[in-house]
């Protein structure tokens, strides 16, 4: 337990380190608003998606890839209940219509990518990759669509439908193109030559640190001052940190009931046919990520409160650097 709790320690400070660049840069005014706007777009679009096809494309084989998609099941029925769950808590509580469906979309969707990549492959190295794709390809079908649509719902935007040919072309984004390309190079063995690998693979490795250095200069401009908590807020990270975690193990618990009809390969299974504990672990610790960072920029959009998300977010951000090393001692008990 304490090599584990050490391991997550080291990893958060490591993380902690890399975003302190970018706090200590955009505090210095070094970081102009141009920069600012170019760091997310060079991480999601130039960083990760050679990384996730250098990774896919050298880590697996055809056979492995239909292995691969049994583990979808989990991720998929997380989010969903932990989104009906806060969904039914919301209106239980009597929360302001404007925050309802802010609040049941932030307890269920994660930062799986700019949080989410760094800290799986820190903790828990290149191995944890196909799981972290597997889980964002869940959690941004999943906001793209019911989460879209409830946040509209509740606005004067009533009429957006759940799928749509705009919510379609926010779900293909440059990493899910990559994850698309690497399994279809890989299921139809198509060889790529040594200098595309190379190079897929040195921009790849630029990911976590271009990523934590943005985040440190998202930070820099939080005013802990302007941060007001209230019971609404402190719900969310509960919900965040506690609720959805659990729900990938209780979706888990079904899956592994369920072997005869929804039988684990041995790839990613134990003896008795559960789902392997590397997948868990890295799905424990994806839905206990901070939350996603696209839920305050839709909510200003189908002007709901803006504040209530913007603060949340902030909030999360903060609390997961105490979380995950907890989140990880828990899952090393598994």
């Amino acid at each position: 337990m304490w090599l584990a709790f050490e391991r997550a320690v080291e990893c958060v400070l490591t993380l902690f380190l890399l975003g302190m660049v970018g706090f200590v840069l955009a505090k210095r005014g070094h970081v102009a608003d141009e920069t600012r706007k170019l760091l997310p777009r060079f991480v999601l679009h130039f960083c990760l998606p050679p990384y996730i096809l250098y990774s896919v494309y050298t880590g697996f084989s055809r056979d492995e890839l239909v292995h691969l998609f049994y583990g979808s099941f989990i991720p998929a029925a997380s989010i969903t209940l932990t989104f009906v769950l806060a969904a039914l808590a919301a209106r239980w509580l009597n929360f302001d219509k404007a925050r309802r469906s802010i609040f049941a979309l932030s307890c269920s969707i994660s930062n799986t990518m700019l949080i989410g990549m760094p800290v799986n492959i820190t903790l828990f190295g290149e191995a944890a990759v196909p799981y972290v794709l597997l889980y964002y390809f869940a959690n941004t079908a999943f906001f793209w669509t019911v989460g879209n649509y409830s946040l509209s719902r509740a606005s004067r935007f009533a009429g957006v439908p759940m799928f749509s040919l705009r919510n379609l072309k926010q779900v293909v984004t440059p990493p899910m193109v990559a994850v698309v390309l690497a399994l279809t190079l890989v299921a139809f063995s198509v060889p790529l030559p040594n200098f595309v690998l190379s190079s897929a693979h040195y921009m790849g490795s630029m990911t976590t640190a271009m990523a934590m250095i943005f985040i440190g200069v998202t930070l820099s401009n939080l005013r802990f001052s302007e941060l007001k908590v209230d019971r609404d807020i402190w719900l969310v990270m509960f919900g965040r940190f506690v609720v959805c975690p659990a729900s990938v193990f209780a979706a888990a618990l079904i899956a592994g009931g369920l072997t005869g009809l929804f039988p684990f390969p041995a790839a990613m299974a134990d003896v008795w046919g559960h789902p392997s504990t590397l997948m868990l672990q890295v799905f424990i610790i994806q839905a206990g990520l901070p939350a996603g960072t696209l839920i305050p920029l839709l909510s200003a959009y189908y002007q709901l409160d803006i504040s209530f998300a913007t603060v949340l977010i902030s909030l999360s951000v903060l609390l997961s650097m105490i979380v995950i090393p907890v989140t990880m001692v828990i899952v090393s008990l598994m």
